[in-house]
């Protein structure tokens, strides 16, 4: 990976962990379900694609536009399922060489 493309992902990691939930999912639940009545656009456009109908532009646009928030709540999900897999397995604790580095006790 080159070293923009690397800032770019590193950039946008950061922004989606400064990114809270609780602005995240009510923004992807409303993208998603509007307009409310009588069907939301996201389900009309679906079922276009599904059916073969998804060729206009605009149609196109409104899909990616009510279908952003979901991504963008999916990305945060993600991300922060992959963090808690690499906290999980912590740090090496056995330092053969020297003291441990939190509590300076020799190993």
């Amino acid at each position: 990976m080159t070293k923009r493309l690397r800032w770019i992902r590193v950039q946008l990691g950061a922004w989606l962990d400064r990114m809270s939930y609780w602005i995240i999912g009510p923004l992807a639940l409303l993208l998603a379900t509007a307009p409310f009545y009588p069907e939301p656009h996201l389900v009309e456009t679906t079922a276009m694609l599904f059916r073969g109908e998804l060729t206009e532009p605009i149609y196109i646009f409104d899909f990616l536009m009510h279908s952003a928030g979901l991504v963008l709540l999916g990305a945060k999900i993600g991300r922060d399922l992959l963090r808690s897999d690499h906290d999980d397995k912590g740090p090496d604790d056995q330092c053969a060489d020297g003291p441990h580095q939190e509590t300076g006790i020799e190993t």
